[in-house]
């Protein structure tokens, strides 16, 4: 039997769930992810209120077959799910052999040396190979960032004063709000879907030449905006290994912002999607767009944990008025906003992570296989190091 042990992110026992309710709510596992466990030689091992935020109580979590222990007792399970990055206190506890997996931040740290030197395993689930079609289930990032996307179009409408959809009656007719989304990824083409479903006029826009027929296939328009060398023979907005649009150039970069700058005003919301895990996000509103947005338009930078953001000045977490009072909101977290639903989805990634590694209750990775390779960033190094119970 292998216990895993989920790693809270409140680890006081003194904390008050009314000061949490700005913070990450989701939960790693579910109650019905705990339950189709039981055949499979794994013990789950939680903490009290894990799934609280999430709309999970701890009764369901007992029914499951959970176990609500200490939190001395979840460090000491053999598989530790960590829904943020441990942090240098934690590491200090792991112990020769642990298998550590979660959201590790392995791109932008230095985790592999410290998980190396306390000979643990690590597995960074941020690392899934997405273009893989056997990975597809496991995929934590496209899973949540769909769920963003979602929720963007609601923070927005709801810091907005005024409505989405047009409405007519005998006191006159009130027009469709006009939205941009920048970046028709994931999360952007789930925004678009969500603000057309509200009755807004939807505007996409991102450089890969193929993003036009997937905007125009929501009923939204794709913004045209002729960046030379951005076509189907050139290597500017293809697709890198990671399915991810390539970078720009310096120039094709300047041209961009210039052209995006001046096309701000005619929006009343704007959104920006445009994130590459483990890379600086591209700066595709400057200071000079951000003076262009219209008085009360809303812009939401979903980037903006990250170095910066898409929106210049946007705060991560805040939100700011701008000189011409229009709001820009940091909002890098969107899918805690549905935390119940973002937790089921999420849930249902991380039980296929550890079905894919554990079989007949053993821990085996196969470093043959492309998304072991890519997952696993530091070995238990011993003799035989395929086996881990």
């Amino acid at each position: 039997m292998i216990t895993v042990g989920l790693v809270p992110i409140y680890k006081s026992s003194t904390h008050k769930l009314a000061q949490l309710t700005s913070r990450d709510k989701r939960v790693m596992l579910t109650p019905q992810n705990v339950a189709k466990f039981k055949d499979d030689f794994l013990e789950i091992n939680i903490t009290k209120n894990a799934g609280i935020l999430s709309g999970f109580a701890d009764q369901e979590y007992k029914e499951s077959g959970a176990k609500i222990v200490s939190l001395a007792k979840i460090y000491s399970s053999q598989i530790l799910l960590f829904q943020t990055a441990p942090t240098s206190n934690e590491i200090s506890k792991f112990k020769k052999g642990q298998i550590i997996i979660g959201y590790l931040n392995s791109r932008n740290s230095n985790i592999a040396a410290q998980l190396t030197k306390k000979n643990c395993w690590g597995i960074d689930i941020e690392l899934i190979p997405r273009m893989i079609s056997a990975a597809q289930n496991m995929d934590v990032l496209s899973s949540q960032t769909s769920l963003a996307g979602y929720c963007a179009v609601l923070k927005a409408a709801d810091q907005a004063k005024f409505i989405l959809p047009m409405i007519s009656s005998a006191a006159g007719t009130i027009k469709p709000a006009n939205i941009l989304i920048l970046g028709t990824g994931i999360a952007g083409l789930q925004a678009i879907a969500t603000a057309k479903r509200l009755g807004a006029q939807v505007t996409g826009y991102d450089i890969r030449p193929t993003s036009k027929n997937e905007v125009e296939s929501l009923g939204a328009k794709f913004l045209d905006l002729s960046i030379k060398g951005l076509d189907k023979e050139d290597n500017g907005g293809k697709l890198n290994n990671d399915g991810y649009a390539q970078e720009l150039s310096p120039k094709q970069i300047a041209d961009q912002q210039k052209l995006l700058n001046n096309d701000l005003g005619k929006y009343d919301i704007v959104i920006t999607t445009a994130k590459v895990p483990g890379k600086i996000p591209p700066k595709l509103i400057t200071s000079n767009g951000v003076l262009n947005l219209k008085k009360g338009a809303v812009a939401i930078d979903m980037a903006a944990s990250s170095a910066g953001g898409n929106i210049d000045g946007s705060q991560d977490g805040k939100t700011l008025i701008t000189p011409n009072r229009a709001y820009i909101i940091g909002a890098s977290n969107l899918e805690s906003d549905a935390a119940k639903s973002a937790s089921t989805l999420l849930g249902n990634n991380i039980s296929y992570i550890l079905k894919h590694f554990i079989k007949d209750g053993q821990f085996m990775p196969d470093f043959d296989n492309q998304v072991d390779q890519a997952l696993v960033i530091t070995k238990y190094t011993k003799k035989d190091n395929t086996k881990y119970s």
